[in-house]
């Protein structure tokens, strides 16, 4: 799954159905937004950086918090972009 995450772009928390999930972390640099952040169970927060995987239980609650970015920026493809795999049992 390839999401991207714009101007104001989040991801409320949920959970996955997989048994593990992995995400995969990129964008152009320079970095032309702030936040997107990545929240586990509302304690752990992984600050959003270029090439960063995460392998995690899919059980677990998480989130992605709100992308900002400048106008000037908006709708060129500038901001959060995040591959998910889902690895079931």
């Amino acid at each position: 799954l390839l999401s991207y995450y714009d101007k104001s772009d989040h991801y409320k928390g949920h959970r996955d159905s997989s048994f593990i999930t992995v995400l995969l972390w990129f964008y152009e640099e320079p970095k032309c937004f702030t936040g997107g952040d990545f929240v586990i169970e509302n304690e752990l927060t992984l600050e959003c950086k270029r090439g960063r995987i995460v392998f995690m239980p899919g059980y677990l609650l998480h989130e992605v918090v709100p992308v900002e970015m400048k106008k000037e920026h908006q709708g060129k493809g500038k901001g959060r972009y995040t591959i998910s795999q889902f690895i079931g049992l």
